[in-house]
């Protein structure tokens, strides 16, 4: 007969301890008996994945350590306790751990965000003292150069400026860049004020170069033309507007003013004497 510590009598028992037991068996024949003890060890094994990061931007690279046991079997056959892993796309990396002849299975999901393309749209050039609106897309949030958090700002330089957007669509982020070109206004001169008498002429000597335009074209032998004949039959004050090859345009103004004193004839006789 037997009677073991756990109150069975079989001479066979099945255990499944959780922490290392001390097993008793008392052995009869008769009146004899004999007593033995067994121990059952346990091996405590946990795999564990301990991660650089779960949520990565498409390209990104990941490293993932292993623990908890003393040998280990990745989903992707590495038996390495580190890895170094690339997805392209959500994935779920498993890991067994092992100990003797003990084991334990963990599961990792790495999600992987795409990566935003930062674009930046409008004008590229303006003229000095003109505003320019640039607008930014790709992402859900956005930080410029300038410190503005909106899509799009408005700015006016006074020189060549490079600004710079950084487009963020949760912890993925694109930087662009744009240069903002400044062009200089002409240097335009429309000359003095002139005074004339009616009915004469004048010609009106402009500078600055690029194209003219003068306004209003009354009494004037051209609108278009740098140094104009001018004509008015009374004072009359010419704007002239000089475009330069960039587009760029300023102004300046010339009077031009009309003498209409009408004067008689001046008669003088021949012979003069004391009584007129």
């Amino acid at each position: 007969n037997y009677l073991w510590s756990t109150t069975s009598t079989n001479n066979t028992i099945t255990v499944s301890p959780s922490i290392a037991t001390s097993y008793t068996a008392v052995v009869y024949n008769g009146v004899c008996t004999d007593t033995t003890s067994f121990t059952v060890n346990i091996n405590s094994i946990t795999a564990q994945i301990n991660t650089s990061a779960t949520v990565i931007c498409a390209g990104d690279s990941v490293q993932m350590n292993a623990s908890g046991g003393t040998s280990y079997l990745w989903s992707n056959l590495s038996s390495s306790s580190s890895v170094v892993v690339h997805p392209v796309t959500n994935t779920t990396y498993s890991l067994v751990a092992s100990s003797g002849n003990c084991n334990d299975t963990t599961t990792i999901s790495i999600v992987v965000n795409q990566v935003p393309v930062a674009a930046i749209s409008n004008d590229t050039a303006i003229c000095e003292g003109n505003t320019a609106a640039l607008v930014a897309s790709g992402g859900a949030m956005y930080s410029w150069s300038t410190s503005s958090n909106s899509s799009s700002i408005n700015v006016t330089p006074l020189l060549t400026t490079v600004y710079t957007v950084t487009v963020s669509d949760g912890n993925c982020s694109d930087v662009e860049s744009v240069t903002l070109i400044v062009h200089p206004l002409p240097i335009v001169n429309a000359g003095i004020d002139q005074t004339i008498a009616a009915g004469t002429t004048t010609v009106l000597n402009a500078t600055g170069g690029g194209s003219y335009f003068w306004n209003p074209s009354t009494g004037l032998s051209c609108d278009n033309c740098a140094n104009p004949t001018a004509n008015p039959a009374t004072t009359t004050t010419y704007m002239l507007v000089v475009t330069n090859e960039n587009g760029c345009t300023s102004s300046d103004e010339v009077t031009i003013f009309v003498n209409d004193i009408t004067c008689g004839n001046l008669y003088i006789p021949n012979p003069i004497s004391p009584n007129n």
